[in-house]
Order: C-alpha cells, then sequence, then structure tokens
C-alpha cells in the first residue's frame, strides 16, 4: 500500500510554477538542463514541457549517471556511470534532480561540472529533504521540501519499482 504524500494534481502545478521560475530568471536564455539518473528523467521531461516552445527549440540536454543507493538505503558513497557528452562551457546549466537528500550525490555532480567552466551553475530538484544533509549544496529551485521518509514515485524508486507513478508517496 503507498500513502500519497503529494498528489499528481500539485506535482504538476508546482513543476508549472518551477518552470515559470526559471523562465524569469533566464528570460530567452537556454540553459543546459543537466539531469540526474534515473530519478530526474521523468521530472526533468515535464519541467522542459512547460517552458516555452521558443527556449524548448533552443535547448540543450543531457543526463549524468551516480549513483548512491542499494535498495531503500544510502551507500554513503557516490559511484559516476556516466558523465555528460555535451559542452557546457560558458554556457548556464541547471542541474535537475529529483531528489536531494544528503547531499553527497549533488555534492559529486557540482564538482564534476565545474571543472567544465560553466558560466553559472544552479540546482533544481523537485524534493528537497534537509534533514538529510550531510553536505551543505545549494537548492536554487525547489519543488517541495519534504521530511526524513523515504518517498517512490515521479521518478524515484525502490529497486526500479514505483517510478512510473505520477505522484509522491511512502510505502506503508
Amino acid at each position: 500500500m503507498i500513502e500519497i504524500l503529494i498528489d499528481k494534481g500539485a506535482v504538476e502545478e508546482r513543476i508549472g510554477g518551477l518552470a515559470g521560475q526559471l523562465v524569469a530568471d533566464y528570460g530567452d536564455e537556454s540553459p543546459v538542463f543537466i539531469g540526474v539518473l534515473n530519478g530526474a528523467v521523468q521530472f526533468m521531461m515535464d519541467l522542459i514541457g512547460q517552458l516555452p516552445a521558443e527556449i524548448q527549440e533552443r535547448l540543450d540536454y543531457d543526463f549524468v549517471d551516480v549513483s548512491s543507493y542499494d535498495g531503500g538505503t544510502s551507500r554513503g558513497e557516490v559511484t559516476v556511470n556516466k558523465e555528460i557528452a555535451i559542452e557546457i562551457e560558458g554556457r548556464d546549466v541547471v542541474v535537475v534532480d529529483g531528489i536531494v537528500d544528503t547531499g553527497l550525490t549533488l555534492e559529486l555532480v557540482l564538482s564534476m561540472l565545474e571543472k567544465r567552466k560553466p558560466k553559472s551553475l544552479r540546482v533544481c530538484t523537485l524534493l528537497d529533504k534537509p534533514s538529510r544533509r550531510q553536505r551543505e549544496v545549494p537548492v536554487d529551485y525547489c519543488g517541495f521540501t519534504i521530511e526524513d521518509r523515504f518517498v517512490v514515485g515521479y521518478g524515484m524508486d525502490l529497486d526500479q519499482r514505483y517510478r512510473a507513478l505520477r505522484y509522491i508517496g511512502v510505502l506503508e
């Protein structure tokens, strides 16, 4: 059984709000979006889909694959499985993540990207769990701040299950 924490309508509405914030901050510019696999795929594509067509037409995106979880438990170390292939030097970059938890994954991703000399580097996350933070990392755009509960849905999983749910839930 899954307890719905944030329903589909609230998720969709908040993503629209985040897209509006990005448009307000970047105007006609088209930042490069870098998604953190696998949890950010659904969120990032829905976020991009909420941007105006003229921005979508010029937008570049890529994914970085890093992992720190095994089952429902953080291993405390982050493994890089795939770096980005796109050029970001001198460009505005928005890192898109499904959830910022301990900050370990995001810290590594930001460090990897900073070496590529972007013009700016910002973070957009659907969920933020600041009570679990082990590393101070910036969160520039946040969908929802949540308590320390293990969540599934909208990209978040337990052993690759529940990712496709269109809401955020907690397993009971």
